[in-house]
Formats: structure tokens, C-alpha cells, sequence
């Protein structure tokens, strides 16, 4: 059914021009370098007797599904290797494999006729685990028609059916050809972006494939480092930054689409700015980077998570671990089953932080905190669910992932990837419900500060702007506090509204972490103040005679 369709779209030929002659695919073909594959779950059509009776038994261990990619010779060495996915945890309605796989391509004129013909089989096993003993049994079958990847938007991306004698499902698979080129990129995720939009409101699968006349482009940066705007942020950004520093001339060659005119983003603090000469002679070569629309400055620290400041190269994160409900079985020293003695592993940059063990719960609460740094290029941290055998060695549960930087968290479940495939899981999923903050800078509060609880942010240097200086000063919010909003330390604010050309904040001397450990003696301490004491007199006694 999917190749009668394909007529209708416009044959490619094997020249690798298609019918309707806008597109020459042949030279845009080696302008492709990677290759995107994204499965993340298996969704059941309806209950299956089978399943049900080998879960009644308790015979089922874990899910697997196998692919290779079909492509040519000298394509890619890795793309065409078998494949074997575990999945990562299921219940009585789905099975989540969370898989997403990047390889980088070669393309020619050979895959033309090559994926015209060519499918994508994904084979969907169960396995069993009856009275010791491990097998596998095929369970359903996915084929996925490559045709569609030499057609623009050069993307795969709707449900296809699992069929099998004893299952029934459907999956979201995604595959996308990509290009480091940025503005073919840009191009690409602007066809893949609007032909996904008036398909859903059209419902039509083979409107994906109708590509119109472009209107705008969107930068790929914009929209992947600014992820908690709205759309209409990021086409304003992206027209205004990324399609005046590049040239269209090698996307000229291969698309025959004329280059629409694009509107630079207007810059908020121009306006405010224009009788200080001095501050804006510094910032004339950073307008076009902070062009953002003036709701961006006023967001608050829920909606948006704070970045590492140049200064600092590190953030802070507040984690906050409440509960976890239905973590996997844990075996004991006889090999059986039993409940297990969890606990919470987090790394930031000074070392490990664990929290107590709870002892023999599958839903323990754990209600324990921790505030730790991490470097300001790490782009996740994981948070490690441990068990505690009677030895006291550590057997890894599972983990969350928890991307960088995060906006402000309270209560949130998220669901464990369990290291054994489900296995004593009983089909249900496990959660850890976390509250987690982080704020740009790592500088702890000293005892003179005005609020002792909140974070002070470090003073920015003179030459940053006032958008950094207003998102330094919503890091020093008190997410966690139950007094209310967000308070921020006054100095700083009263800084922030200075407007006048040289004038800087404050500076604090940073205070040493409690954390860190003072190994010198006592002796040693006292001899080093006598020491720095003389010297002040010395120095006293000098200015006093001047």
C-alpha cells in the first residue's frame, strides 16, 4: 500500500531527479552526513491473552527488539550492524525501549535505487523465564518502507503496525537525514516542522510529503539552546541572527527556491540604552545576540532554568529525593527475591553524595536533600538508585537522567530505567519523585548576608550586559523556601537598577564552604593569625606615618 502511493508523490528516478523537477538529489545526496533513528516505545492495540497468561506465570523476563539498517556498500561501517535492544521497562499496555541512535553517512547516487526497494524489518521478541531456564520467542514484526528518506523533507516520522500471531501494537518510528551544513539544516527542520503541523491539523499522511514555498526560516541553534520559548521566539531570533551571517550560496545550487527577505529581531535594550554612549559603544557587537523579545527578560525562574555564568563555569543544583514507588526486586545471598535496601547516589564535582539506606522497602521515602556543584559544560546528572546487600556491597537498581540546565522541579515523577530489563518489576513502572533547582552561581551565603537561606549570586564583571545581571540575580531566588516568592538579596537588586555608564555591583569576598575539611592543628591556626596580625600592625603603623 505504501509503494502504490509512491507515484502520486513523484517517482525518483534513477538519474536521482524526481518528477516534479524542484529537487536534484543526486548532488544534494552528499551534502547528508548522519542519519537519525528514534524508537522510544511499543504501544499494545489491546490486551493480549497470550502476555497475560505468561505474566500471570511469572514467565516473562524482559522484551528485546533486532534490526539492521539496509544500505549500501561504503554508506557507513556501523549502520548496517545488527542491532539488539533491551527494553528498558514495560507494563500491560506498552513497552518502552527509549532508543535513539546517530550514524554518520556517506550518501551517493547508489541508495537511490538501493532504499526505493529496501525496508526497514524490526522484530519484536519476548523473553521467557521458565524454571531457570531463558529463551526467546519472536513476538511481532515492523516493516518500515525506506522510500520516503529520498523524498522531502528526507524523514520518516508516523506509527507503523507490530503484527504478530499472538500481538498487536503500533509504533512512532522516526528517521531523519541530517546535515552539518546549518543552512541546509535550518531548511530541513523548517520543511519537517510546518509539513508536521498541517498534517495534524489535516490528518492526512500524505500531506508530509508537500512541501510549499518557504515564508521563514528557523535557526536549528535557536530552537535546540532555547528549548522553553515559545515558536514565536525562535522564528524570530533564528530569521534575525543565524540568516544574515550565512550564505545561501551552496543551498542555491541544489534547492530552486528564490531567498525570501528576513526581518532582523529588534534588540530590547536598545531603546532603553540610547542616551548612554558608553554602554552602548561597548555593546554594539552583542546586539544581534541578545535580540529577544522583552517577555524573555521578565520570565520567571520556573519557566526558565539559568545558565553558568562565564565567570563562575559551574552550576549549582538543589536535588531533593521524596520517594520512590515500585523499584525492581533485589536478590539476596540464597539468590531469591526480596525487597530492596535502596538508597540515593548523586556525583557533582567535589565527590559522591549518598543518602541513608532504607532497608527493605520497594516504596521507600528517602525525604533526603543535597546541594552540590557541577561543571557548567555537563549537560546531565544522573541520580543513581542503589541496594545495599547484606555485605554491603552496592548493586545498581537503576538511574534518572536529569538534563542540563533544568528549570525549577517540585514533586515530579520520573520514571527509573531499571538495569535488568524489568525483571521483578510485575509490569508496573518505576517512579523517583524528585524536586530539583539549579542556579548559575555556586557561591555559598555567608552569615552577614541579609537573608542567610538564599543563595548570593557573584557580582558579573563591568564589561557584562544587563540581561546577565538580571538572570544572576533570579538564580539568587529561594526556590525550595515555604515562605513564599522568590527573594533576592538587596544589594544586588539595588545594583541592578543602576543605568549610569561605569557603574558596577558590589563585590563579596567568597566565604570557604563548610563542606571543605580544615585539616591544619589548632597551633597552626593560632600561629598563622598572630602572624597576619603583626603584619596589619605593621602596616598600620606605616599608613600612620604618612
Amino acid at each position: 500500500a505504501r509503494r502504490s502511493d509512491l507515484p502520486m508523490r513523484g517517482r525518483i528516478l534513477s538519474s536521482g531527479s524526481t518528477g516534479s523537477g524542484e529537487l536534484r538529489l543526486d548532488r544534494l545526496l552528499p551534502d547528508f552526513s548522519f542519519l537519525r533513528i528514534c524508537l522510544d516505545h511499543v504501544t499494545l492495540a489491546h490486551d493480549s491473552p497470550y502476555l497475560a497468561n505468561l505474566q500471570q506465570k511469572g514467565s516473562i523476563f524482559g522484551y528485546t527488539l533486532k534490526y539492521s539498517f539496509p544500505c549500501p556498500d561504503g554508506v557507513s561501517s556501523s549502520l548496517k550492524a545488527k542491532v539488539i535492544l533491551r527494553a528498558s521497562s514495560f507494563s500491560s499496555n506498552a513497552i518502552f525501549f527509549r532508543h535513539k541512535r546517530v550514524n554518520l553517512v556517506k550518501l551517493n547516487s547508489d541508495v537511490i535505487p538501493f532504499w526505493s526497494d529496501a525496508d526497514l524489518v524490526l522484530d519484536l521478541e519476548v523473553q521467557l523465564n521458565a524454571q531457570g531456564k531463558y529463551s526467546t520467542r519472536p513476538l511481532a514484526r515492523c516493516v518500515v518502507p525506506l522510500a520516503d528518506l529520498l523524498l522531502p523533507p528526507f524523514a520518516i516520522s508516523r506509527d507503523y503496525e507490530f503484527a504478530g500471531a499472538h500481538f498487536a501494537g503500533s509504533a512512532l518510528v522516526k528517521i531523519h537525514l541530517g546535515s552539518k551544513q546549518p543552512t541546509l539544516m535550518a531548511r530541513l527542520e523548517r520543511w519537517r516542522g510546518e509539513t508536521e503541523g498541517r498534517g495534524a491539523a489535516s490528518g492526512s499522511a500524505d500531506a508530509t510529503f508537500t512541501v510549499p514555498p518557504a515564508r521563514h526560516t528557523r535557526s536549528r541553534s535557536g530552537s535546540r539552546c532555547r528549548s522553553h520559548s515559545s515558536d514565536g521566539q525562535d522564528n524570530s531570533r533564528g530569521g534575525g541572527v543565524n540568516e544574515a551571517t550565512e550564505s545561501d550560496e551552496d543551498d542555491d545550487d541544489v534547492f530552486y527556491d528564490p531567498p525570501q527577505p528576513t526581518r532582523r529581531g529588534v534588540s530590547p535594550f536598545r531603546e532603553r540604552n540610547s542616551s548612554l554612549p558608553s554602554l552602548g559603544s561597548r555593546r554594539a557587537s552583542e546586539t544581534a545576540a541578545y535580540a529577544r523579545p522583552p517577555e524573555a527578560t521578565r520570565s520567571s525562574s520556573t519557566s526558565s532554568a539559568p545558565r553558568a555564568s562565564p565567570l563562575t563555569r559551574h552550576l549549582r543544583i538543589r536535588l531533593v529525593v521524596h520517594a520512590a514507588t515500585g523499584l525492581p526486586m533485589a536478590r539476596d545471598h540464597r539468590g531469591l527475591l526480596v525487597a530492596p535496601s535502596a538508597l540515593i547516589s548523586v556525583r557533582g564535582r567535589d565527590g559522591e553524595l549518598r543518602s541513608p539506606v532504607q532497608p527493605q522497602s520497594r516504596s521507600p521515602h528517602f525525604e533526603w536533600s543535597c546541594t552540590f556543584d557541577v561543571s557548567g559544560e555537563r549537560r546531565n546528572v544522573v541520580v543513581k538508585v542503589l541496594h545495599q546487600d547484606a555485605e554491603g556491597n552496592d548493586v545498581p537498581l537503576g538511574f534518572v537522567s536529569l538534563q542540563l540546565p533544568t528549570a525549577t522541579v517540585r514533586e515530579a515523577d520520573y520514571e527509573l530505567i531499571e538495569l535488568d530489563g524489568g525483571r521483578g518489576s510485575s509490569g508496573v513502572a518505576s517512579t523517583l519523585k524528585l524536586s530539583v533547582e539549579s542556579c548559575a552561581s555556586a557561591r555559598l551565603p555567608s552569615k552577614l548576608d541579609d537573608n542567610f537561606g538564599a543563595p548570593v549570586p557573584v557580582a558579573p564583571a563591568p564589561h557584562s550586559s544587563l540581561d546577565e545581571l538580571a538572570a544572576a540575580a533570579a538564580a539568587g531566588s529561594d526556590i525550595f523556601g515555604s515562605s513564599g516568592g522568590a527573594r533576592t538579596n538587596s544589594r544586588l537588586s539595588a545594583a541592578s537598577s543602576m543605568t549610569l555608564p561605569g557603574a558596577t555591583v558590589p563585590y563579596r569576598r567568597r566565604t570557604r564552604s563548610p563542606e571543605i575539611l580544615i585539616l591544619d592543628s589548632k597551633e597552626e591556626i593560632e600561629s598563622r593569625l598572630r602572624r597576619n596580625m603583626t603584619e596589619l600592625d605593621i602596616m598600620m603603623s606605616r599608613l600612620a606615618r604618612r
